[in-house]
């Protein structure tokens, strides 16, 4: 674009989407314990914007609880969550053309299946599969635009299922991985920051509290080549 000097221009860095999260709290005054249970589906990632361009954020990822949530509408679609509650599948959110792609869908297993990567750049995001498989994110996009190639706008990595399975890669460029089936692989990571790329799902543990949370996703960036 061409732009003219003495002229003031909008820039905005957007912020990246904060993770899913489950909230667990007991209250026992006097009786049995009562478990009060909240689940936070992730959130959209903020728009970058310079002047008349505006990069869209990435959607939230999806909520396994009932009633279960789907991925979410972005630049680059959230992927669905795992199946748990529900015989029923899920779907990922869409993204945006010239944008993003689609984050990942699930199918219904009755073992269980994993929850799906976010959409990149360049690729939509791989659906959980059945085993309690997570999928992975969706590759980011190559640009040379600071003289060496970086990549940058990965999807996250979904979560694995309850108690088993692998965790779910993040796509090239700075996606983070969902977490692991079991304590030893549990922890999912956040997204690169000024990438633009989305955070790891997180996922329910049997007898391990706090359960591994769903990630950030990493902030976008501006870049101004003269």
């Amino acid at each position: 674009m061409e732009l003219e000097g003495g002229t003031v221009y909008t820039v905005q860095v957007g912020a990246g989407g904060y993770g899913g999260k489950y909230e667990y709290a007991q209250d026992s005054p006097a009786g049995p314990a009562q478990s009060i249970n909240t689940y936070k589906q992730g959130g959209d990632g903020e728009d970058s914007i310079f002047s008349t361009i505006t990069s869209i954020g990435g959607g939230g990822g999806g909520n396994s609880n009932s009633p279960t949530e789907p991925g979410r509408d972005g630049g680059s679609g959230g992927g669905a969550a795992q199946d748990y509650i529900g015989a029923a599948d899920a779907a990922g959110g869409s993204g945006t053309a010239g944008q993003g792609y689609d984050g990942g869908s699930t199918t219904y297993y009755s073992t269980g299946s994993g929850g799906c990567g976010g959409g990149g750049a360049t690729a939509a995001g791989v659906g959980g599969g059945g085993a309690a498989e997570a999928g992975h994110g969706g590759d980011g996009l190559a640009s040379s635009i600071t003289a060496s190639s970086v990549t940058r706008a990965g999807g996250g990595g979904g979560a694995a299922h309850v108690g088993a399975g692998p965790h779910g890669d993040g796509g090239n460029g700075g996606g983070g991985r969902g977490a692991g089936g079991n304590v030893s692989n549990a922890n999912s990571v956040a997204g690169t920051v000024n990438t633009g790329s989305g955070g790891g799902g997180g996922c329910y543990h049997a007898g391990s509290y706090p359960w591994p949370y769903g990630k950030d996703g990493g902030a976008g960036v501006v870049i101004l080549r003269i």
